[in-house]
């Protein structure tokens, strides 16, 4: 219940402020790339569709993360068919890995405001209008907004990437920011620099998002993050396609909590890693709880379905259409199966992620 009363405070508490009536004047757009050339076609069509905004200053720096396949040129032809709103360059990452990727990109930004996507992206095309439109308060260092799967990504892995959206915003709207993805962040330049050194300092290949967002919350406090619900700033993206690719791109999800620094959200992932584990015991030990204590069990998975429910069928603006309840419902019965496993093994288990291999987090932590 907690859930959807944040969900609600995010959509009734507005980012813009009616004080302020000049909205974002200008932004540099920083994407990313590291061997995405089956995905940048897309991209590219999305891009072209963009609607000019009228004021916006515009800046788009592509940062090439030591591509192997034909990233760059693809990245430089469409830069030279000009069908982009303001000035468009191609940098070299002075590091590996997207955080210092990242960490070039804004380096190089010359406008206040940087916003922060991924290669993979589909973009709606009033997005630059909206941020035009956008009016933020002074308090206000980084929104987040919302990341959801094309139709083609089979509807479980969709559900789940869902509900990780809306725990995401609601714990925002509870001034417990936490979760966020750094396929659609805008962040205010100046924090972005003053929480670099510590967002490279953690030993994980990716958490740009999610470090970010614990490092401004630590120094300008939880108001200064909000999550916009506005549709016109929603992505999509390609989600995982098989088993596997989910696997391992939720073990490297999962093997950031090792590395969170905020005592609020080391405490708030331990608590749903431990509810979910609670509930995969009490389905590990059906038959005699059914026996022993048939109501208490029967209660608790009720609430759980109900609460399950009610937070996914609610309707949020960047969503068309609300999930289908045996959806909903399989899908808590999936997260109740595989969290309290995958939080132990994301601490064991190495992964690759763009042609890289990354040992285990509990490795990392040893060597840092």
């Amino acid at each position: 219940m907690l859930l959807l009363l944040g969900l609600r405070n995010v959509l009734r508490r507005p980012v813009q402020s009616r004080a302020r009536k000049e909205g974002l004047q200008a932004v540099s757009i920083i994407i990313p790339f590291r061997n995405e050339a089956r995905n940048l076609p897309r991209l590219f069509q999305s891009l072209s569709r963009l609607e000019k905004p009228e004021r916006l200053t515009v800046e788009w720096l592509w940062v090439d993360d030591h591509s192997e396949d034909d990233s760059v040129s693809l990245v430089e032809n469409f830069i030279l068919q000009n069908v982009l709103q303001g000035k468009s360059q191609i940098l070299r990452s002075e590091g590996e890995g997207k955080k210092a990727a990242l960490k070039t990109g804004v380096y190089h930004a010359i406008h206040p405001w940087v916003l922060l996507t991924d290669a993979d992206t589909l973009w709606p095309a009033g997005r630059l209008r909206a941020l035009e439109e956008l009016e933020i308060t002074p308090e206000v260092r980084l929104i987040s907004a919302a990341v959801t799967y094309t139709s083609e990504t089979p509807w479980l892995f969709r559900m789940e990437m869902e509900a990780l959206v809306r725990a995401g915003a609601a714990f925002i709207g509870l001034g417990r920011p936490i979760l966020c993805s750094g396929a659609n962040l805008l962040c205010q330049r100046t924090a972005y620099l003053d929480c670099v050194e510590e967002i490279q300092n953690v030993p994980s290949p990716s958490g740009d998002d999610v470090f970010l967002m614990q490092c401004v919350t630590h120094r300008w406090g939880a108001r200064s993050v909000k999550f916009l619900a506005n549709p016109q700033l929603s992505v999509t993206t390609k989600g995982p396609h098989t088993w596997a690719d989910f696997f391992f791109q939720r073990l490297r999800w999962a093997s950031k909590t090792l590395y969170f620094r905020s005592g609020a959200a080391q405490a708030i992932a331990l608590f749903v890693w431990a509810i979910h584990s609670a509930y995969l015991a009490s389905l590990v030990f059906a038959p005699w709880m059914c026996s022993a204590a048939p109501l208490p069990w029967c209660v608790s998975w009720v609430w759980k379905i109900a609460a399950d429910v009610i937070v996914m069928r609610m309707q949020v603006p960047w969503l068309r259409q609300r999930p289908a309840l045996r959806h909903i419902v399989i899908a808590g019965i999936f997260m109740v199966l595989y969290v309290p496993l995958l939080g132990l093994l994301a601490q064991v288990l190495s992964f690759s992620w763009k042609n890289r291999t990354y040992p285990a987090a509990y490795e990392k932590k040893m060597v840092a």
